[in-house]
């Protein structure tokens, strides 16, 4: 079962505006009302002001005025000289970001609050679709989010990548973000322009406590993406343990590559969900991937014992053979799991079976270096 972990373009975005935090310390980008707004110097700004208050809205090379740089480092008393001369509380940068989105980001309520108390569009979107309460959910900023939405900021708002400011803080694991933006009547099934859910995101970062708080909200376990990818196949993807043993409890299933929750449950060895899975009776327990691979395959693969054992005990096929023609016992062999290799022979697995190679559990074991497992097969007439 393939992974490739899924990376958000918002984490993207957290670390571009990071890096250009740190290049905007250079004095290349500033004039110097801006590096005074920047290291809260009122003295300073008065100044300038004094002696030419145009400078109250003047830009530096990336767009920002005075104001978004006493936004960014939240110097409130800044912010208020700047306001009470003229500078324009809604202006933009050149990702069109205003300063009240800039504050959001940046976690500085007492900041926000000035700048809505002066008009700024609590709805204004950057030139990544994004609104102030996407910049407060993604950093995680509670007590800015409760202002923003007091102010009627729009809780389900969409940006370029069709995520609501729910996506993003499941995304980045805020649980008290997605508790409060649900109070607030988020949609806890909101897709993006992926057809991703909340709920997906959540998993694939592993984020186990937001993915819980989400499923306890209604969000649908099984919903699919654009590519047919449900959230247990997300958090799969991600390599999330956590994340799919959470799932596979709400009764989750896999779409993508045909794995079924057999499947995943044995990809991660649990154990116990495979005994409850089995139990139930919810599963063809020789099913096959995209890749022809049964559950028993992945036990084998990555010397999972128990959960070999608990499948042959429930008439897993020890001879089930993938596209590449190999069973279990060629995995074993090639991985260097020997208890699980001697479990599949006490199973009556084909011990001199050759892959589409031509390739004998034997030799595999010997090119690999194997030396215990080779000892082993040639105890059950194992021949290269």
């Amino acid at each position: 079962m393939k992974r490739s972990q899924l990376v958000h373009p918002a984490l993207i975005r957290l670390a571009a505006l990071f890096l250009v935090v740190l290049d905007w310390g250079s004095p290349a980008f500033c004039g110097p009302i801006h590096d005074a707004a920047k290291y809260g110097d009122l003295a300073k700004v008065k100044s300038l002001l004094r002696h030419s208050p145009s400078l109250a809205s003047v830009r530096d090379n990336e767009g920002e005025t005075p104001l978004h740089w006493a936004a960014i480092r939240g110097h409130r008393d800044v912010a208020e000289l700047l306001l009470s001369s003229g500078a324009d509380v809604n202006s933009r940068d050149h990702e069109g970001a205003s300063a009240l989105q800039k504050a959001a980001f940046n976690g500085h309520k007492d900041v926000a609050e000035l700048l809505l108390k002066n008009k700024a569009y609590v709805n204004a979107k950057d030139a990544w679709g994004q609104t102030p309460l996407h910049s407060a959910a993604f950093g995680g900023y509670k007590d800015v989010a409760e202002l923003l939405l007091a102010g009627k900021a729009e809780v389900n708002a969409k940006d370029n990548m069709g995520d609501t400011p729910l996506h993003l803080a499941a995304v980045s694991g805020r649980k008290d973000l997605a508790e409060l933006l649900l109070a607030s009547t988020a949609e806890v099934n909101a897709r993006n322009n992926d057809g991703l859910m909340p709920l997906h995101l959540a998993a694939n970062k592993g984020h186990k406590d937001v993915a819980e708080l989400l499923l306890a909200n209604n969000a649908e376990v099984n919903a699919k993406g654009n590519k047919g990818e449900t959230p247990l196949d997300a958090a799969a993807s991600g390599n999330q343990k956590a994340a799919v043993e959470l799932l596979l409890a709400s009764n989750a299933q896999g779409n993508v590559n045909g794995g079924t929750a057999l499947h995943y449950a044995a990809v991660f060895d649990l154990y116990r969900d495979v005994e409850e899975l089995l139990l139930a009776n919810r599963f063809d327990i020789n099913a096959r991937d995209a890749w022809g691979q049964t559950p028993l395959h992945y036990a084998a693969f990555k010397c999972y014992k128990d959960v070999a054992e608990v499948l042959l005990a429930n008439r897993a096929d020890p001879n089930a053979r993938n596209i590449e023609g190999s069973m279990p016992l060629h995995l074993a062999a090639f991985s260097g799991c020997k208890d699980v290799a001697d479990a599949l022979l006490a199973g009556k697995a084909d011990v001199n079976a050759k892959d589409n190679q031509g390739r004998t559990p034997l030799r595999l074991a010997v090119s690999r270096g194997h030396e215990d497992i080779v000892y082993l097969l040639r105890q059950y007439r194992g021949l290269e």
